[in-house]
């Protein structure tokens, strides 16, 4: 076996039995040595997969000037921080920094922070804010965070959480998990039936209608972390915008997916190698928010989000007195952001808010506790 990661995988399921796909998932993603975010350049035409920030410097202006809204909504609070979680190579951070320099009085409130476990990908954005004026520091966890207002920026990172997932049998729900294919000194990795059942009343309705076979996904992690954003907001001020693939209401259906260089690749294949992640269920994530004494917005799509923000007219701003081939890269742009058939419907947006917060374009549109 010549994948280092998938051997150990391999070895520790022989010994101790079929692990859930949320270990195997923690495993391929965070091992200190040869786990995917620790090991690898993911984020990029290089990489395995592009992000909407790196697709156009627009997307994190508009998510900059939802910062100074939102910021103004608060009550404009000195010093308040912007808090990126999983921020990649730090494209969109920067972005967002161009859009607070446009308000002095935004800018010098703001601290940045960037929520980062990866040492790898710490110094890559490290390296692309070398040369900001504004103060910029690294946690890696939200706990860590000092008691001040603080807006939550997160752009696909909730997807890279591990997640579990669940089969419907003959005798109820039960685990999926990763084991080996069962044949003797197999080191084929292969997913199985494991002994962990489900509470029922973690499923959507209508569970008892649905077939044998039917899979349902939990993601116990995603919750946790909202649970520490909401009562980071509820105590010290703030608001938290989630923007990820995912569904607006919880339901059924396998969403586990690998990408490596760009292409779909089988999840068990290169443990370690290829991007691991899981559509997000942004109905259950408001739902955990508003339990934790926040407010949760109704949940829109990126194309009504960043057309509502302005994306056409910055686009239109971007390409004023641009050549040509200019105006149609920005063009460009512009569909992969929001275009049906491209981010605009599959990617959706959730905000969250103390409630004696009202942010613009969201306010009246909230679902409070």
């Amino acid at each position: 076996m010549d994948n280092p990661l998938k051997q150990k995988i391999a070895q520790s399921i022989a010994i101790t039995g079929p692990m859930p796909i949320s270990q195997y998932m923690h495993l391929c993603n965070a091992h200190p040595d040869l786990g995917y975010y620790s090991t690898g350049n993911p984020v990029g035409k290089d990489g395995d997969f592009i992000t909407a920030p790196e697709i156009s410097q627009m997307f994190g202006e508009l998510i900059g000037l939802w910062c100074l809204q939102a910021w103004q909504a608060m009550g404009s609070p000195d010093p308040v921080q912007i808090v990126e979680l999983g921020p990649g190579r730090g494209t969109m951070i920067t972005d967002v920094i161009r859009s607070i320099k446009s308000s002095r009085e935004f800018a010098d409130a703001t601290q940045i922070c960037l929520v980062e476990t990866s040492a790898s990908l710490q110094v890559q954005q490290r390296s692309k804010l070398s040369e900001t004026d504004m103060r910029v520091d690294w946690v890696e966890n939200i706990e860590q965070l000092p008691p001040i207002p603080a807006i939550f920026i997160a752009n696909e990172f909730l997807d890279a959480l591990p997640f579990r997932q669940f089969v419907k049998t003959n005798d109820g729900w039960q685990e999926l998990c990763v084991g080996l294919n069962g044949e003797p000194d197999s080191s084929q990795l292969a997913f199985v039936i494991g002994s962990s059942g489900l509470e029922e009343n973690l499923l959507p309705p209508g569970h008892e209608n649905e077939p044998v076979g039917a899979i349902f996904e939990h993601a116990p992690a995603r919750e946790a972390i909202t649970i520490l954003i909401a009562e980071h907001i509820k105590t010290n001020g703030g608001a938290a915008l989630l923007i990820d693939y995912g569904h607006q209401k919880s339901g059924f259906g396998d969403t586990f997916q690998a990408v490596q260089s760009h292409q779909p690749v089988p999840t068990l294949a290169n443990p370690g190698n290829s991007d691991l992640t899981s559509h997000v269920d942004f109905q259950a994530i408001g739902d955990i928010a508003i339990r934790s004494g926040v407010n949760a917005s109704r949940i829109v799509t990126q194309q009504d989000f960043l057309l509502a923000m302005g994306l056409l007219e910055r686009a239109g701003r971007l390409g004023h007195g641009k050549s040509a081939l200019v105006q149609q890269n920005i063009q460009q742009d512009v569909e992969r952001l929001v275009g049906d058939e491209q981010m605009g419907q599959l990617f959706k947006v959730l905000c969250l808010t103390r409630h004696d917060c009202p942010v613009p374009w969201f306010d009246g549109n909230t679902i409070s506790s």
